[in-house]
């Protein structure tokens, strides 16, 4: 199953134009016969639809001791990320998206380095230059960029951006100073830092545009320290840490060019108060304090607008500041309270609420803490977070694309006649990767859309049906077939190169690659027209569900119709061009007639709001309607007849 082979007429060519091809969108008057319908006969179900998600991951993270863990919020389950003998890793940050982890790790003689793995621990890859002090990592709004400092030898701390991967290091600043604590503006167009001298006794807070163009120091005016900037939610203005001229170092907010100076706390002696991070939703600003040794850090909050002052915790032990949650409630952070090495707490944004997550005798620091991943949109093959509408034409093995970020048409040749198309994210760049699956040899080809490369693997025999999904769950497509004749499954997880083999299923099921109860790894599952059921393996509990729902001549089109982070049951009858489906969320039945009996089902996030839409291609005029959940109803002419729409890849 390792053998590789070139492919038959790979002859590649990419064209990305604006569309030139007749494009019609209709009005919703245009597609008569929108109305609901009455249940499908026999919708039995087998289990309670509405059942409660399985986590989704564990997604606090912290250092413990010289590694890296997860934790789920309650601290129920955790998980090691890291494991090396004589390096520390530490201080990992969650990329937007949560599926990947940049983190600093020690080459074992002192120095940092920036290393990235993705969400299990997988794939640890350097990313900083080797040799040099890299550290203070800051994943750029989008996840494509990361801002750091480094330090060349004999040198000064420099801010330094580089692409996620590694790739295209710059620096952008070229100063003697020490210049440290990069922060991203929110639209990405920005960057806050502060420029301190030898010492870090002083700094002043610099903003200066992405490229490192244009610094301009926003707090001359005070000639003492400013440090630990912070961007306000909206962009429109900085929260820092100010000393004045008798000591006293508080945190002030201020307009990004340096106007408009106004302090949000105002204390006097010897406790000093600093910013630590800003909630997400943007109300309050989370503050250490310090009296002077470890033992007088405690946690503040204020608003950000001045109001509500509380110092959260005041019990005269080591109580640090680690992260906000994602809704904004709570708190987690470090104490040593209970222990003289400090564990992982949580409680709420007012101080109360206290929870303990760890208990061991190693060192627990809190170092981040992200929402859970949201699945990426399939078909989407530009990125933007929304499918595309796309057809495979076997004649030529052309694949013309209408990309919806820009309106421009891709077309590529990469297939042959007798091909069956099997896109997915195969390199997990977000993007869906153009593949086919050539039966007569059991071989797939794929193009990266990560690097435009070229990918072959024999991996298959004639009659199997190609199935790719995420089952081990690294963000990247696995490839796998399912084999009717003997109703197995086998695949190859792309963490790990591990072969898998599952028989589930007999000749007649078709075989379905969705994510059923929510832990973002694809379920083994198929529908059985016979008698309408649906058979599942749950990755998550590695439980058994079964469900009937629909009949014989339907096509099961499971999708996160209502956005919960779960596939539904659902149908599409041919012959009455409806859709029949139960919503995971609350257990609903939803019946939509939207289509006619040519018509091939294309369910996709066509508008990006997280949400499957129903939507159909038509052969006959090469008109695609889609009933899109939030942007609502159009109609595009593109294909011809003959063409396979891509999102109709797996409806079978």
């Amino acid at each position: 199953m390792n053998k590789f082979q070139q492919p038959k007429r790979a002859k590649l060519f990419a064209v990305i134009f604006p569309i030139a091809c007749a494009l019609a969108i209709f009005s919703i008057a245009g597609f008569a016969g929108l109305k609901l319908l009455v249940p499908p006969t026999g919708a039995r179900t087998l289990e309670p639809a509405a059942s409660a998600p399985v986590a989704v991951d564990m997604p606090i993270l912290l250092t413990r001791g010289t590694d890296i863990y997860k934790i789920s919020v309650d601290g129920a389950q955790e998980k090691q990320l890291t494991n090396t003998a004589v390096e520390g890793e530490n201080l990992g940050k969650w990329s937007p998206d949560g599926r990947k982890i940049v983190y600093n790790k020690s080459d074992g003689v002192g120095a940092l380095q920036l290393w990235v793995m993705d969400a299990e621990g997988n794939n640890k890859t350097l990313i900083s230059n080797p040799n040099i002090f890299s550290a203070e990592a800051q994943w750029s709004p989008n996840g494509q960029k990361i801002l750091f400092i480094a330090v060349e030898a004999g040198g000064t701390n420099q801010i330094w951006s580089m692409n996620a991967d590694g790739t295209n290091k710059t620096r952008l600043t070229m100063t003697k100073t020490n210049d440290h604590r990069p922060q991203w503006s929110p639209d990405g167009s920005k960057i806050a830092f502060a420029q301190c001298n030898a010492d870090f006794a002083s700094c002043d807070v610099v903003v200066m545009n992405a490229d490192g163009s244009n610094p301009t120091n926003v707090t001359i005016a005070n000639i003492n320290d400013d440090d630990f900037p912070y961007w306000t939610s909206d962009g429109s203005k900085i929260v820092y840490e100010a000393t004045n001229n008798d000591g006293d170092v508080n945190v002030f907010i201020m307009n990004t060019d340096g106007t408009n100076r106004q302090p949000l706390t105002n204390v006097t002696g010897s406790r000093n108060y600093l910013p630590a991070g800003i909630s997400p939703n943007g109300n309050k600003v989370a503050m250490n304090s310090i009296a002077g040794g470890l033992d007088t850090f405690e946690i503040a909050a204020v608003g950000i607008n001045g109001s509500g002052f509380t110092n959260l915790t005041t019990n005269n032990v080591y109580d640090f500041f680690g992260a906000w949650s994602p809704d904004s409630s709570k708190i987690v952070f470090s104490s040593r309270r209970d222990t003289s090495t400090g564990e992982i707490y949580t409680m709420n944004v007012d101080g109360t609420g206290l929870v303990r997550l760890t208990n061991n005798t190693v060192r627990d620091t809190a170092t981040d803490w992200r929402a859970a991943a949201a699945p990426r949109a399939p078909f989407d093959y530009d990125g933007d977070a929304k499918s595309d509408v796309s057809v495979f034409r076997p004649a030529g093995g052309n694949w013309y694309i209408s990309n919806s970020l820009n309106n421009s048409l891709t077309a590529v040749q990469f297939g042959a006649a007798g091909d069956l198309i099997a896109p997915a994210d195969f390199d997990g760049d977000g993007k869906t990767d153009i593949c086919v699956f050539r039966p007569t040899d059991g071989t797939w080809y794929r193009l990266n859309s990560s690097n435009d490369t070229f990918t072959p693997a024999q991996f298959g025999t004639n009659g199997d049906l190609p199935a790719p999904g995420d089952f081990d769950g690294d963000s990247k497509a696995d490839i796998a077939v399912y084999r009717p004749s003997a109703g197995s499954w086998y695949r190859v997880n792309s963490s790990n190169n591990q072969f898998v083999a599952a028989q589930f299923g007999v000749a007649e099921d078709k075989p379905l690659v969705a994510d059923f109860d929510g832990d973002r790894k694809s379920d083994l599952a198929v529908f059985r027209p016979s008698n309408g059921t649906w058979y599942r393996i749950n990755s998550g509990t590695d439980s058994f569900t079964a469900n009937q729902f629909g009949t014989a001549g339907d096509k099961p089109v499971a999708a996160d119709y209502d956005g919960d982070g779960r596939a539904d049951l659902a149908v599409y009858r041919p012959s009455t061009g409806s859709w029949y489906r139960v919503d995971s969320s609350n257990g609903q039945f939803t019946a939509t007639q939207f289509g006619v009996a040519e018509d091939r089902p294309t369910p996709a996030d066509y508008d990006g709001d997280g949400k499957a839409d129903i939507a159909v291609f038509r052969p006959s005029s090469g008109t695609w309607y889609l009933l899109r959940t939030t942007a609502g109803f159009t109609g595009q002419q593109f294909g011809a007849n003959g063409d396979v729409a891509t999102p109709f890849a797996f409806v079978r």
